[in-house]
């Protein structure tokens, strides 16, 4: 290893020499049960390259966000979200930066430090380029709910508003997704408390009563 090495060449030798990390532990308690990758098997697989080829990496909290919830069972858990900056400085003194992000739950005081080693995990897994032997993200697809329909207070209140006949058909056609006489039968009951919304529009001047 040569002092004049640059972090991008001691980075390279980095890459070279780590393999892929695959996830070698599972989650058994609990109702998720499922295999992961935890920051030790990936620190331990890049330790040893980084000390190799003199590579350091400094940590630096850049932003941190607090929430405190139940949990189902109603034990009080704590969330933490983190976005760190990891800079890696080479044998001659130069250096490179990235940011991760990490995010978790304690029921103690370890959500920062949990969230802390997930950004650490990341930063490492993409800024070397190790494979992880996952799905490709393109390889799964999903479709889109349908936007949710207008809640009907605001529609009543533009029903309203409404002077015609034909803006009140596009607003309840908005609604229900097509017009009255097509409305499904098992809709009947939302239908009516939609109308039971609505109020007289007052007569405007030059429209029919």
């Amino acid at each position: 290893m040569a002092d004049t090495q640059t972090i991008h060449e001691a980075l390279s030798a980095v890459m070279g020499d780590v393999q892929a990390v695959g996830k070698g532990q599972r989650v058994t308690s609990g109702p998720a049960q499922y295999a992961f990758r935890g920051v030790d098997a990936v620190v331990n697989a890049v330790g040893p390259a980084l000390r190799e080829h003199g590579v350091i990496v400094l940590p630096e909290v850049l932003e941190d966000t607090f929430r405190e919830y139940q949990s189902k069972s109603g034990g009080q858990m704590q969330e933490c979200r983190v976005r760190m900056r990891y800079t890696f400085v080479g044998p001659d003194g130069s250096t490179l930066a990235c940011s991760a992000i990490g995010q978790s739950s304690d029921s103690s005081d370890k959500a920062a430090s949990k969230a802390q080693s997930v950004a650490y995990r990341v930063a490492l897994l993409q800024a070397l380029c190790i494979p992880t032997d996952e799905p490709d993200p393109d390889s799964a697809s999903h479709e889109r709910a349908a936007p949710s329909p207008v809640i009907p207070g605001a529609l009543a209140r533009r029903v309203r508003d409404a002077c015609t006949t034909k803006e009140l058909r596009d607003l309840f056609r908005q609604r229900f997704g097509s017009g009255a006489g097509e409305v499904a039968a098992d809709r009947a009951d939302e239908v009516t408390d939609w109308l039971s919304d609505l109020e007289p529009v007052p007569p405007v001047e030059g429209n029919p009563k």
